[in-house]
């Protein structure tokens, strides 16, 4: 099975439990992503506490169930999300993130179907960039 068609299925299976108002699966992916960025603070928890102020995932999760929130939510909450990406990643991966960001800004939506699913696989893309960068230099600075 190549990645493409793995994305894929697992944006439909986002976009499937989205429109059948079944949020757990989202909630357990935002999740992954906000753990995803405390990994690259494990010994900062002032930063950890700041990205928790900013996208409280325990206020998100209410305002979901409690039909509360709109598209516009989703999107400042994932901006604020990959504005995080690039205050932990290196100045090398601003552009992309700053694309994306603006990327964000520029979409024209009225679902959260359509959104969501296409927002976190570019958040996950971009953790992966700033994890995989990461990687490299703590291998090469011990050699």
């Amino acid at each position: 099975m190549n990645s493409e068609l793995v994305r894929k299925e697992w944006m439909e299976k986002i976009e499937t439990s989205i429109l059948n108002n079944e949020w757990d699966y989202f909630l357990q992916l935002l999740q992954n992503i906000l753990n995803r960025l405390y990994s690259f603070v494990k010994k900062r928890p002032d930063i950890i506490n700041a990205i928790n102020a900013q996208i409280p995932s325990k206020l998100i999760k209410q305002m979901i169930y409690n039909q509360a929130v709109s598209v516009a939510d989703f999107k400042y909450y994932f901006e604020l999300i990959m504005i995080w990406i690039k205050k932990l990643g290196a100045p090398v991966d601003d552009n992309e993130v700053d694309i994306s960001i603006k990327e964000l800004k520029e979409m024209k939506v009225e679902t959260f179907s359509s959104v969501i699913p296409l927002l976190l696989l570019t958040i996950n893309d971009l953790i992966d960039n700033v994890q995989i960068r990461r990687e490299y230099i703590i291998a090469n600075r011990k050699n």
